[in-house]
């Protein structure tokens, strides 16, 4: 989850290592230099803080980019031998942005996220608005299995 992340503990370092850019093999360095000078999310900074490998599925690798700088946010990707399959925004939590994603990922391969509106100060509870339900398939693509939209409550934090 976003927030095991985030505030990832010795023991969640320990199984899932943030390694650095220059850590990783160079056609994997490449592709992600690539995909960063895209900048296909419109997020702020020039590169990505590390990445976090999660279980491969298969021959797909299944790692998080994380940024922070300005932001906090993370994207999911799926790379098989070192090519991108796909991608995905999977956290976003701005220190002046009102717009929040956040993002689960179980042992069956399926990613959730929502998607919420909260205060700037972030003191009160988010109001979430959509959550979508993606399988990540065989072959490494996102496949979406269900989408729900929330109506907008006062005071309801999701």
């Amino acid at each position: 989850k976003f927030m095991d992340i985030y505030t990832c503990d010795s023991n969640c370092e320990s199984r899932y290592p943030m390694h650095q850019l220059s850590q990783l093999p160079a056609p994997l360095q490449q592709l992600i230099n690539q995909q960063n000078q895209k900048n296909i999310y419109n997020l702020d900074g020039g590169e990505d803080d590390g990445y976090l490998f999660l279980p491969a599925r298969g021959e797909i690798q299944i790692l998080i980019a994380a940024r922070s700088i300005v932001v906090n946010s993370f994207r999911l990707m799926t790379i098989k031998d070192n090519k991108l399959i796909d991608q995905q925004l999977i956290g976003f939590s701005g220190p002046d942005d009102t717009g929040v994603i956040n993002f689960s990922i179980d042992k069956d391969y399926r990613l959730t996220i929502k998607r919420g509106i909260s205060d700037t100060e972030h003191e009160k509870p988010v109001v979430w608005s959509e959550q979508r339900i993606y399988e990540i398939n065989q072959n490494g693509k996102f496949s979406e299995i269900s989408k729900k939209t929330f109506k907008a409550q006062k005071g309801n934090g999701g």
